[in-house]
């Protein structure tokens, strides 16, 4: 059920970052946080989330005690299906996606976007920094305003700012923004190579941008 708080949709690869990451179940205590009503595609559960593990379990536990609702194109009424199809042709153009193709790559961002918009929603927590852009150039509302995406950079500093209520030290937010360029995970040397390298990126601008250490 709506009601007077913001709202936003998750994206698939946030439920991975945070959901996957091998520490304490973070994703209800980080995504609850922000105060949002929390939605998720029904795409992104059939088609995307469609693994096991623990990301799986407590998204799980999130849409059973109604933390996270899934919505459904089908719910849309008639004014919204058309804005709807609208952003989503435009979107898809715009982040290269071919619709029809099965678990094309950012078919999930493209129709949460979308329905996010239809829905006029102000959120999309998503580390797709395509899905930004996208929503500043083609999803701008007649008051000038879009849709708002949040992104790991933005969560990691919501997790500082909020660390006492939250209970998770700045080397705990470290290992979570580390976690998914993880070394050795690479299946070649190729890949490790380039994992380390995202990796050591990744730690300078957390240690200089997000957390420095006082």
């Amino acid at each position: 059920m709506m009601n007077d708080k913001c709202n936003s949709f998750i994206d698939t690869d946030i439920v991975m970052k945070i959901g996957g990451f091998n520490g304490d179940k973070l994703l209800e205590k980080v995504l609850c946080s922000f105060g949002y009503n929390l939605f998720l595609h029904e795409y992104l559960l059939n088609e995307e989330l469609i693994f096991e593990g623990d990301a799986r379990e407590q998204l799980k536990e999130m849409i059973s005690s109604h933390k996270i609702d899934i919505m459904k194109e089908s719910e849309l009424n008639e004014d919204e299906s058309l804005e709807y199809n609208s952003a989503l042709q435009l979107l898809a153009t715009e982040m290269d996606v071919d619709l029809g193709k099965p678990r094309d790559r950012n078919a999930g961002e493209v129709r949460s976007m979308a329905m996010a918009f239809a829905k006029d929603f102000q959120y999309f927590i998503s580390d797709d920094k395509g899905a930004r852009v996208a929503a500043k150039l083609h999803l701008q509302k007649i008051d000038g305003s879009y849709l708002e995406t949040i992104r790991m950079d933005d969560i990691i500093t919501h997790i500082r700012d909020h660390r006492y209520e939250l209970d998770i030290s700045r080397k705990m937010a470290k290992n979570l923004y580390l976690y998914g360029a993880n070394p050795n995970r690479g299946r070649n040397p190729i890949e490790k190579k380039k994992l380390e390298g995202i990796r050591n990126s990744l730690k300078n601008t957390f240690d200089t941008v997000l957390w420095k250490v006082q």
